[in-house]
């Protein structure tokens, strides 16, 4: 009931290339229409001498020649619910916090995502 919107959670700043991710997700049905899903994603660079990229294939950070490979965790909050069985709303919360990795490359913001949807099924 709850689609992903980036690659590897709802926030949609990391791409799979040069990612080793390590992604636990839980679910629960708070009820029979209502869900609500959280995940943890911790995120590090597979080659040091490479930067990371979003889901479009594009260099967000070079690897400025830095030796660090923690990029940073994120979380997901996702919170469901099916109006009928042809309509569904969900919304999100995802944070990115910088690791060791972003510290040592350039600026340092902590990324917020917040995202409200509308779903039809037919």
């Amino acid at each position: 009931m709850v689609p992903q919107g980036g690659y590897f959670g709802e926030i949609g700043v990391i791409g799979p290339s040069n990612v080793i991710d390590l992604h636990q997700a839980a679910g629960i049905q708070l009820r029979r229409d209502v869900s609500l899903g959280v995940a943890a994603i911790f995120y590090w660079r597979e080659s040091l001498g490479d930067g990371i990229y979003g889901i479009g294939g594009q260099l967000v950070r070079g690897d400025d020649g830095s030796h660090a490979r923690y990029i940073g965790p994120q979380g997901d909050l996702t919170l469901g619910w099916a109006a009928n069985r042809n309509i569904g709303f969900y919304g999100s919360y995802s944070i990115l916090k910088p690791g060791r990795f972003i510290t040592a490359t350039g600026p340092t913001r902590t990324v917020h995502f917040a995202s409200a949807h509308v779903q039809f099924q037919f």
